[in-house]
């Protein structure tokens, strides 16, 4: 459905922290359970990572770093990772999560 909605003002992924985000909430929720962790590797899908791409990326890690894919693991950062990687990223279709399901798998 985010992928769906490209308007700034429409779009399930709001950049604005002071709007409600209910992605945003579910990532800050899982990374609460996983507050014994320092870090936790964070990735994001069906997205263009560059002006020069012409097919969305299964999967690219949110760090914007292949080689370290882990953010750390406090709030303020979590938001400030997730409004920049959305600031650089051009969401597009179509999103195909079996690639990310196979990474995880």
């Amino acid at each position: 459905m985010g992928n769906l909605t490209f308007g700034r003002d429409v779009n399930l992924h709001q950049i604005d922290l002071s709007k409600p985000n209910e992605y945003r909430d579910l990532i800050l929720m899982i990374a609460a359970s996983y507050s014994n962790c320092t870090n936790l590797p964070m990735f994001g899908y069906g997205a263009k990572t560059s002006k020069q791409s012409t097919k969305p990326a299964a999967i690219f890690p949110v760090s914007r770093s292949v080689r370290n894919p882990f953010t750390p693991n406090d709030q303020e950062t979590i938001e400030i990772r997730y409004q920049t990687i959305l600031e650089q990223i051009e969401m597009t279709l179509p999103v195909n999560l079996n690639p990310l399901l196979l990474f995880f798998k």
